[in-house]
């Protein structure tokens, strides 16, 4: 009883009615009354830009879903190339260009690199050095290639083993 009494006095001196209020002054129930639009917009908004970032991120998944198994083959067709190079059968050489066309279909390509090229550590994996004695401005430069690398799409699979001059 006593709290019933504490609450009403608290409601007639220390507080102003509704008519005085400005609306700044509105408790935030009748604030959010008109806010439920607001709030709705916001939520579909984010609804909106979710599907699109799962659609997104499906699409890239799908884009490079056989990446895994394409970098598995690829010690094959390097052992597939020099047993082509060795034998020079045709039957092999039958082989060797059905698979690369398998993998060119799939958006699989080699990266070519030719020696004296500039190292670039986005593409090529620098594994040895060369001592040479030409200038610094050809310290950065590729002096041979130990393994091809491949690209699919834009996406580097396998960078490129190099030899840089030191």
């Amino acid at each position: 009883m006593v709290g019933g009494m504490i609450k009403k006095d608290q409601e007639e001196n220390g507080k102003k009615s509704r008519e005085e209020r400005s609306p700044s002054e509105a408790p935030s129930e009748a604030r959010s009354e008109g806010g439920w639009e607001e709030k709705y917009k916001r939520a579909r908004a984010d609804y909106i830009n979710l599907e699109r970032r799962t659609k997104e991120q499906q699409a890239e998944f799908l884009k490079f879903a056989n990446s895994v198994l394409i970098l598995k083959l690829l010690p094959v067709l390097d052992d597939l190339e020099k047993a082509v190079q060795k034998s020079k059968d045709s039957g092999l050489n039958l082989v060797l260009k059905n698979l690369q066309e398998v993998l060119k279909s799939e958006g699989v390509e080699e990266m070519r690199i030719e020696v004296g090229d500039e190292f670039d550590p986005r593409t090529m994996e620098g594994v040895a050095t060369a001592e040479g004695t030409e200038e610094s401005a050809e310290a950065q430069k590729v002096n041979e290639v130990l393994r091809k690398g491949y690209r699919m799409k834009e996406k580097v699979l396998r960078p490129v083993q190099v030899r840089v001059r030191s």
